[in-house]
């Protein structure tokens, strides 16, 4: 089970809610990236299982073998339980950023600065969110 933490910065009240570096849940891994021209923090899938056809469960989500980038987390997170029983494989993504994917993309773990300002971000003390 993955984990999410909140991460907040003290000197320029920067927040967001990622990982914190690498964390796997059943259907997909997550790596934490700073984006260098978005100035964010993401989670950036780098692996999801998917039924063997190449289509992948869940409202409003395209086969991925249609995709010319990786899904975003959050949309991931989201998707209905896939069947018991079936085939599946891992498809493998590269680190993209989910605005663009010219955007540059570095790995980003904790404890890490702040992408605005620098500073340490400080880590939530309990996960804000569990996902599977």
């Amino acid at each position: 089970m993955g984990r999410s933490y909140v991460f907040e910065c003290p000197k320029c009240t920067y927040k967001t809610v990622v990982s914190g570096g690498a964390d796997a849940g059943v259907d997909c891994s997550v790596q934490t990236i700073h984006c260098g021209d978005c100035r964010k923090l993401y989670d950036a899938v780098i692996r999801l299982r998917v039924i063997q056809d190449g289509t992948s469960l869940g409202a409003g989500v395209t086969p991925l073998r249609k995709r010319e980038r990786p899904p975003v987390f959050d949309d991931v997170r989201q998707q209905l339980p896939k069947p018991a029983g079936g085939r599946f494989h891992w498809k493998i993504f590269p680190l993209r950023c989910p605005v663009s994917a010219r955007h540059s993309v570095e790995v980003w773990s904790d404890p890490g600065k702040c992408p605005v300002c620098k500073s340490f971000l400080e880590k939530g003390g309990i996960p804000f969110r569990l996902w599977t």
